[in-house]
């Protein structure tokens, strides 16, 4: 009888709703995406071998640093014994010829027994306490790592240095240190996500969609600035909408402060400022009270970049100073883009036009150091689902033309600065370097695109939304994951 009916469903209104309307029958919880999210981006933790996410290597020994309560990191890089023997152990798979040349193919495998014998039998190593990191030919990209990961504000490392804590209190081996930050790391972005599910529970599609993209599981469980950046992400995202749509106390506004100025110190992202506007006049009881708030968040967030850029100013220069050393000077780049940002916009346009397919396919998921990923035509259906989540999106105050257009400023605005900050950092002016723009540099701010191009009226109901998001993020994880067992293991 069962069949009977689902014939007659079939017959009577076409194959496509028959389906969409089996599939509402289905309710995914929240919960349970949250649960999917964090396995996924846990086994992405544990399966990629040590040191293969991108800089992963200059990651890990600035939050081991912190481990050890250096917040300012030191000039002079000094680890213990035991963690320098780790970095030999697992070098970068990267096919460096013998004159320290990247071969640009697979990239080499590591024996799962390696892994196992550093996990359960590892090599006791004396020496001092500490000592200082050598060049490594092993770590091609350390000596841009290390000094990269010193700019940054050490709160993106928190949650890789209380991973690393915790496997030092415990008296791990080593290599226990690395899968533990970052699996501190996959908890803190799938906390973050429940917290947009909870406070912003109508766009919970949105964040689904942006969350279950192999490149955004993948950067959840690796040792990097990116996963807190996203968490962050996320967390503001979600208190904004919230804030847009319903009358919040003053000790949420205050959180929503705090929030910010943390938000801005996660890899510089000052992108995110102009989405306070989204927070309407009538959460206050006059305008000055509203205008003072917006000046308040602004104040906070510069207050705050600005402080971390005094305090860290001596790992700045010694930055600046390594690039020079390698032919590029940071103070010429900043004065041609001050001067002539035409010129800059020539040359970004020139650059995207280049590399946008690359940017699609690292966007979705380039793993490894970046090159190990499903080619951009077998990610075209992850990129459809992406897009589609902003049509399952319920939003209970419509977004106006003028707030659109703010949410496609914080996008467009986000992607033009982060390729003027990599100019300064990483261009030779005139710019005759390959563009140093990473596809998973856009995951922190999709969300504003995607919430910029949400229908007026819902076309696929939460339910659908999510179940489809949630099964294509399992496939396409899973995919990864075999990707990378076959591509990194014997």
């Amino acid at each position: 009888m069962a069949r009977l009916a689902l014939d007659r469903t079939v017959h009577k209104s076409g194959v496509v709703p028959a389906i969409l309307s089996i599939l509402e029958r289905f309710t995914i919880s929240p919960r349970v995406m949250v649960i999917v999210f964090g396995l996924l981006s846990a086994a992405f933790a544990v399966i990629m071998p040590p040191f293969q996410f991108n800089d992963e290597d200059g990651h890990f020994i600035r939050a081991y640093e912190l481990s050890r309560g250096q917040f300012i990191a030191r000039k002079d890089d000094r680890v213990s014994p035991a963690v320098i023997a780790l970095l030999r152990e697992f070098p970068e798979q990267l096919n460096i010829d013998s004159e320290f040349r990247i071969n640009w193919g697979a990239p080499g495998k590591i024996p799962a027994a390696r892994i196992a014998s550093n996990l359960f039998h590892p090599v006791r190593v004396k020496g001092p306490d500490e000592q200082p990191i050598l060049n490594d030919p092993g770590h091609y990209y350390m000596p841009w790592a290390i000094p990269g990961s010193k700019i940054y504000c050490s709160i993106v490392y928190a949650p890789a240095a209380l991973g690393i804590l915790l496997a030092r209190a415990l008296h791990l081996p080593p290599l226990c240190f690395v899968y533990l930050a970052r699996l501190f790391n996959s908890l803190t972005v799938a906390s973050a996500l429940a917290l947009a599910f909870l406070i912003a529970p109508g766009y919970r599609v949105i964040f689904a969609g942006a969350a279950f993209l192999p490149m955004t599981l993948s950067l959840a469980g690796a040792i990097s600035a990116d996963s807190m950046t996203i968490a962050c992400s996320m967390a503001g995202f979600a208190m904004v909408l919230r804030a847009r749509e319903k009358r919040v106390s003053v000790l949420y506004l205050t959180a929503l402060l705090v929030l910010f100025m943390v938000w801005g110190l996660c890899k510089t992202s000052i992108w995110g400022l102009p989405l306070i506007l989204l927070v309407p006049r009538s959460r206050f009881s006059n305008t000055l009270r509203w205008s003072a708030y917006l000046g308040a968040v602004a104040v906070a967030m510069a207050a705050g970049v600005l402080s971390w850029q005094i305090v860290n100013a001596e790992n700045v220069r010694a930055f600046a100073a390594g690039r020079l050393v390698n032919g590029i000077d940071t103070s010429a780049n900043m004065l041609q883009l001050v001067h002539h940002p035409f010129q800059f916009g020539n040359w970004m346009f020139h650059v995207v036009h280049r590399h946008y397919r690359e940017y699609l396919r690292q966007f979705v998921g380039g793993f490894g150091w970046l090159w190990v990923g499903l080619r951009l035509r077998n990610q075209i259906p992850a990129l459809c689902v992406f897009a589609m989540s902003a049509s399952a999106t319920c939003i209970s105050r419509p977004l106006s033309l003028l707030e659109r257009a703010l949410l496609l400023l914080v996008f467009f605005g986000a992607f033009v600065l982060i390729h003027a900050i990599l100019f300064v950092s990483d261009g030779s002016p005139p710019p005759s370097r390959p563009a140093s723009f990473q596809g998973r540099y856009m995951i922190p701010f999709c969300l504003a695109g995607l919430l910029a191009i949400t229908p007026k009226k819902t076309i696929l109901t939460p339910n659908i939304g999510s179940f489809i998001v949630l099964f294509t993020g399992i496939v396409y994880g899973f995919s990864s994951l075999l990707l990378i067992k076959s591509t990194y293991y014997l």
